[in-house]
């Protein structure tokens, strides 16, 4: 999120200091969906405990707009956590927020991917096409970006209902697009790719490919989704 003064010092100060934890505009290539890397390299809880007093601050102010950003950044902690369920209950709100309000965009966050995340993680595919719906109505608005992260999260939903063929042909045609996506987005969907390809059973493709994405990920500082 920017940090700027929408009239709440509460949500100010907490977004500033949200903001020294993260590294975009630094090595990311100007990615605004880079995660804070020192909650995923060190693994602390004080980005955790910031966001979620973000939330509870923009909750006490009726901030429907400060309250879902932070929401976002609660989804992409436990998300890159592998705290599936703590992401998806923050994600839902997020969603319940975005249907309330009709919101299209938030701070150019692509929340939804985190959501598709989660919800393939535990089986809720219904949440999966409800995730993928946020991306394509951020794509629909004039984000290209939200439209690729879309269908490279329906490839995966692709390859959870089983056509591994099917969802491998689109994810390479995903990791193909020449400046697409941001560099963190790419190296999402190198790993996509990679592990639909072990789902398939293509083990030195898979080996490969997951190999390369995780040296994209350690040249942008951060460490892989899982």
């Amino acid at each position: 999120m920017k940090c700027h003064d929408p009239g709440s010092p509460a949500a100010y100060s907490h977004t500033c200091a949200l903001k020294a934890c993260s590294p975009v505009g630094a090595d990311s290539g100007g990615c605004t969906t880079t995660p804070w890397s020192c909650a995923l390299r060190r693994r602390t809880s004080g980005p955790r405990r910031l966001a979620h007093e973000a939330v509870a601050a923009s909750r006490a102010i009726g901030s429907a707009y400060w309250t879902g950003g932070f929401l976002a950044q609660v989804g992409f902690i436990e998300t890159s956590a592998r705290n599936w369920l703590a992401a998806l209950e923050a994600l839902r709100e997020l969603a319940d927020i975005f249907a309330t309000t009709r919101m299209v965009d938030l701070e150019q966050l692509l929340w939804g991917v985190d959501y598709a995340d989660a919800a393939l993680k535990v089986g809720a595919l219904h949440e999966v096409e409800a995730a993928i719906d946020v991306l394509r109505r951020q794509g629909g608005a004039g984000r290209p970006e939200a439209t690729v992260a879309a269908d490279r999260c329906e490839a995966l939903l692709t390859a959870a209902r089983g056509d591994v063929d099917a969802a491998l042909h689109e994810l390479v045609r995903i990791v193909d697009l020449a400046d697409a996506e941001c560099p963190f987005e790419q190296s999402r969907s190198r790993l996509a790719l990679g592990q639909v390809y072990r789902r398939a059973g293509y083990k030195g493709l898979a080996n490969q490919t997951l190999a390369e994405a995780a040296q994209a990920f350690e040249r942008l500082g951060d460490s892989p989704l899982g």
